[in-house]
């Protein structure tokens, strides 16, 4: 207790230090509350002009008693000139627990643990009545300013749940860069972004601590002139989950495009991620509830503003000390779709509404960015340190693909395990392993994301509206030790100019000179964005702090602006170099397949498909994970028809796997017609009904048999058309057989009974045949066409017929085949080209004149030699 008051004593102290070496200002701002006086702060350093500060000014009115969980209401105005010279209370908030490190450093690295440890006592001055914010101007003595600032408001990070604007200084920036720096604060977590409205298409007023931000920037377009500042000038800047809090403002209805902020800045974060909305949060709010005994109402849809009337007699301690935990990777009390603030389809809103896309979008210029090992804090120090085997990795990710997604989860796993395991390597160490883990993790919860933005916002935006960095270098004398690259939040210092005041707050106190050549870059790179939309100007690249070679790296880089096609960025080291396709290949993994994936046929199959196998096993998880719901798998999404049953109890708004699992069965009924219908299954914990091999066999049954009764409707299908076939050659052949019988003798028609065996009718035909050729011999001037009686013959010994002569054309003439001299120019009649034959079977001696002739027709053969029988045989 005494150490823990002695921190904060010091503490106070040092925010007093902040501000020492300060004088009062002279000059009284007049605002539309009242009046304000400053501090004027010389920084240590010559070459960082003076600043002007004004601390904890409110913006709104004390969201407390009946206020709480309402939107906030302008601020009281009051008479007398104000000192602006302390910090304000900060929000309540619900800081990570460190009283014991050994537990602490089980889910966090210990560079993380040192960081909250600096931070903890400047969170600890904590009340509802926290809507201030803090102003850090370049100083100017004149009573009416002449030189209006660009104006940057930054929104503070790392959780929506704890954490303050109070922490980060903007003295450096405004006075290096000549702009006006507003950091704010704005309530958080159980105060700030509950919800309890279980509609799924809600139209409720929640998100107090984005409405919070609103009437802080109405504020600053009411009074920031006064200040020297520029209101038609404004730029968010946020990290984490302030990135996050400015792309939720960018696509809110609720903002008229380009009034209250025109450029903003979007580090590490937003609002596609999946950390950055929570998808059910009336369930939170219902345990926060229940916890402090307020009763549920039986109609949630149309009573849950009734939770919120019993909270509001809750003292904020009590509410404090109850613990509502978020599944891992996720937020229980973060942003949500409410209809107003956020609407339902937000993450499409920029492509499906012309009018917001004609206006919000194109009226705003969006500078982002994103560290290299994003996902570090979510490791603990011993991972950090040694690494893990794949098992772990396992655990990990099948984690993350519980909590991130709905449909086809095993798909999703195996597909992210394909795409980050190192297949060149026959020995996956350790280190690796934890290396592609980080990688996955980074990509999936921030960097694919936030290029998603940038590919919707292309789309719309003009050239040159967009750029991207990569910020890569890694601080020297930082917190972590072991490193994968950049982490989360590692460009923070640089960019409020840590390095050029030797540290300060809660940042690193000792940086090298490059180090601060790089603070000037950022500085400057973030200053030309915020006053001319382009990071390239107005100042040019140049250092006040370093020498000619760090000096010159940064002058000759031209940051190019970024397109969905080339995708160039800069990528922020010691030596800066321009990229282009930032990751692209693991990045299409998340932005093309696994959405894909997720969405194919997702009502083609029951619900157990969609989930791992013994999905509710602890052990296959690492941290916590949320409970399958109707809400997360709909059967309505899946393609059924829900029973239109109300099975829940008035304490629970939501129907758990662990009470009721409905399953999905298809059955022919109406004449063939697809209908689907749910069956309620009672579920006891287990996991057999969530195997495939359970409730799902029913469906594997009907699988199979409709598999056997396509192929035996195919088979049949095949042996009706051989038939069809075979009967069609059988007609076309008996159909020939009797025209050329009757050009044969009487003699031949006589005999053609159909009932005679195969080789007697071939004998008969062969002695017609004979008997016909002899007529011929003793009639030489006979000119008439000759039959085709061997046809028959010639299909019983399969002898081939001779080839016509040259330049003949077969033709067909009342049923018969005649050959006719083809003309020499080509003929537009059917021309059959017949090749050569093959001789006849050497075991075969016809008897007489058996082999088939061709026919000559009167016109054809006129005039020409008659063939004799030998030369007519083939």
């Amino acid at each position: 207790g005494q150490k823990m008051n002695l921190a904060v004593l010091l503490l106070h102290l040092l925010a007093i230090f902040i501000v020492s070496g300060s004088n009062l200002s002279e000059r009284i701002v007049v605002t539309k509350y009242g009046k304000l006086r400053g501090v004027v702060r010389a920084l240590p350093s010559r070459l960082l002009k003076p600043v002007e500060v004004f601390l904890g000014i409110p913006y709104a009115t004390a969201p407390i008693q009946d206020l709480r969980y309402m939107p906030p209401v302008t601020p009281p105005p009051w008479d007398n000139i104000k000192v602006a010279d302390t910090f304000s209370y900060v929000c309540r908030q619900n800081f990570p627990d460190l009283s014991n490190e050994t537990a602490a450093l089980n889910i966090m690295p210990k560079g993380r643990l040192q960081y909250l440890k600096r931070i903890q006592p400047l969170l600890s001055n904590q009340s509802e009545d926290c809507l201030y914010l803090n102003i850090y101007a370049p100083y100017q003595a004149s009573e009416t300013p002449s030189q209006k600032f660009p104006v940057m408001v930054y929104i503070h990070g790392e959780s929506f749940e704890w954490n303050s604007g109070n922490l980060y200084d903007g003295s450096v920036l405004a006075s290096y860069a000549d702009v006006i720096v507003v950091t704010i604060n704005f309530r958080l977590g159980r105060f700030g972004f509950i919800n309890t409205n279980p509609s799924k298409k809600p139209r409720s007023v929640f998100n107090f601590g984005l409405l919070d931000q609103i009437a802080a920037l109405h504020w600053i377009q009411e009074n920031i002139k006064a200040f020297g500042g520029d209101k038609t000038n404004v730029t968010l800047f946020g990290q984490g989950t302030g990135a996050a809090c400015i792309h939720f403002l960018m696509l809110s209805p609720n903002i008229m495009p380009g009034t209250l902020f025109h450029r903003a800045i979007l580090m590490s974060g937003s609002a596609y991620s999946p950390w950055a909305i929570v998808d059910n949060p009336s369930s939170f709010a219902v345990k926060l509830a229940e916890s402090v005994n307020c009763s549920i109402p039986d109609k949630m849809s149309e009573n849950h503003q009734d939770i919120l009337s019993c909270l509001r007699k809750i003292s904020s301690d009590t509410l404090m000390k109850v613990d509502v935990s978020s599944p891992q990777y996720l937020s229980c009390f973060g942003p949500s779709i409410d209809g107003v603030v956020i609407i339902k389809d937000f993450r499409d809103n920029l492509r499906r509404n012309s009018n917001y896309m004609n206006g919000a979008v194109s009226s705003y210029q969006v500078l982002f960015g994103v560290t290299v090992s994003e996902a570090y804090y979510y490791l603990n120090e011993a991972e950090l340190k040694f690494g893990f085997e794949s098992e772990k990795r396992s655990r990990i990710l099948r984690t993350f693909v519980r909590n991130g997604y709905v449909y086809h989860l095993r798909e999703i796993y195996a597909t992210i395990i394909n795409e980050y395991t190192e297949w060149d390597k026959a020995v996956h160490h350790p280190i690796n392993i934890r290396d592609t883990t980080l990688e996955a993790l980074s990509d999936a919860l921030f960097v694919a994301p936030l290029i998603s933005i940038a590919g919707k916002m292309s789309d719309v935006l003009s050239p040159g509206h967009i750029y991207f960095y990569v910020f890569t270098y890694e601080t020297k004398d930082g917190d972590y030790p072991q490193r994968a690259g950049s982490i989360h939040g590692e460009e923070l210092p640089y960019i409020f100019g840590a390095p050029l005041v030797d540290g300060m707050t809660h940042f690193s106190h000792n940086y090298t000179k490059a180090e601060v050549v790089m603070a000037e870059a950022l500085l400057i790179y973030w200053s030309n964005f915020a006053k001319s939309g382009n990071p390239n100007k107005p100042r040019e690249q140049d250092s006040l702090f370093g020498g000619p070679k760090e000096r010159n790296r940064f002058k000759n880089i031209v940051w190019p602006s970024y397109d969905p096609v080339l995708q160039k960025y800069i990528n922020i080291d010691s030596r800066p170099k321009l990229k282009t396709h930032y990751r692209a290949h693991k990045l299409s993994l998340w932005l093309r397949l696994i959405p894909e994936i997720h969405d194919a046929g997702r009502e083609d199959v029951v619900v157990s498909h969609h989930l791992f196998l013994n999905h509710n096993d602890p052990s296959l998880y690492i941290g916590s994970v949320r409970t399958i719901q109707f809400d997360d798998i709909s059967l309505e999404d899946l393609g059924f028809e829900t029973v239109a049953t109300e099975t829940m109890s008035p304490q629970t708004p939501t129907i758990t796997m662990t009470n009721m699992i409905s399953v999905g069965i298809t059955e022919v009924v109406n004449h063939g017609v697809l209908t689907h219908t749910t069956a309620q299954t009672p579920y006891n914990g287990s996991t057999a009904l969530l195997d495939p091999g359970g409730y799902a066999a029913a469906y594997s049954t009907a699988l199979s048999v409709t598999i056997a009764i396509g192929c035996s409707l195919l088979i049949l299908n095949i042996l009706i058309f051989a038939g069809v076939y075979y009967q069609r050659d059988r007609t076309r052949i008996g159909g020939k057989g009797v025209s050329h019988s009757h050009s044969c003798s009487a003699d031949s028609q006589s005999h053609g009974d159909t009932d005679r065996s195969v080789s007697d009718d071939i004998l008969y035909k062969q002695k017609a045949c004979q008997k016909e050729i002899a007529q011929l011999r003793t009639k030489p001037q006979y000119t008439g066409s000759l039959k085709l009686c061997s046809k028959d013959l010639y299909l019983g010994f399969k002898a081939p017929p001779p080839s016509p002569s040259p330049k003949t054309s077969l033709h067909i003439r009342d049923g018969l085949l005649t050959d006719f001299p083809g003309p020499p120019n080509g003929s537009a009649t059917l021309h059959l080209p017949v090749p050569k034959p093959p001789p006849p079977p050497k075991s075969y001696i016809p008897p007489g004149e058996s082999q088939p002739l061709l026919i000559a027709s009167d016109m054809g053969y006129q005039g020409r030699r008659t063939l004799s029988v030998q030369e007519m045989r083939v």
